[in-house]
């Protein structure tokens, strides 16, 4: 009766080995398909998340501007009129083209920071998701070679 208890027993681990190894065989497979998804949805969610913060600082700045508008004084406004009058048109059109250009560089500047930034937190959050999934495969090992330890004892115990 021992024997045989002992034998399904044996046969049990040996089942819950394979099937360990299978789906630790399979993880691995997915594993890297799950960090892509994991990633692309990490980036999906930052940039929504940026563009309204984006949005929000947009919104502050044109309330500043308009106040410091507001609280200009009348000569130098006129006199700000005045000056922007004196300029040929050309002249204007090369200040608006600087403009947008200073602008689309920062919006890049400020995009590829955004860009940069979240990229090294997907790299951090990866290492941080390997060492976890090492750390269990080594304690994972760790219970197997306990169990194997006590069912040597228990096994030597019975043959007495």
């Amino acid at each position: 009766m021992n024997v045989v208890l002992r034998r399904t027993n044996e046969r049990l681990q040996l089942d819950r080995t394979r099937l360990s190894l299978l789906r630790s065989q399979k993880s691995q497979e997915s594993r890297e398909q799950r960090l892509e998804y994991d990633r692309i949805q990490h980036s999906a969610s930052r940039s929504l998340e940026s563009d309204d913060s984006r949005e929000q600082r947009l919104e502050d700045d044109r309330i500043r501007h308009a106040v410091s508008r507001t609280l200009e004084s009348d000569d130098s406004r006129e006199q700000r009129l005045e000056h922007m009058t004196v300029f040929n048109p050309r002249t204007l059109e090369l200040f608006d083209s600087r403009e947008q250009r200073l602008e689309s560089d920062r919006r890049h500047h400020q995009k590829q920071h955004e860009f940069e930034s979240q990229e090294q937190h997907v790299i951090r959050v990866t290492e941080q998701l390997d060492r976890y999934h090492e750390s269990q495969g080594q304690r994972i090992e760790s219970l197997a070679q306990i169990r194997e330890k006590c069912e040597c004892h228990s096994s030597g115990k019975n043959e007495f």
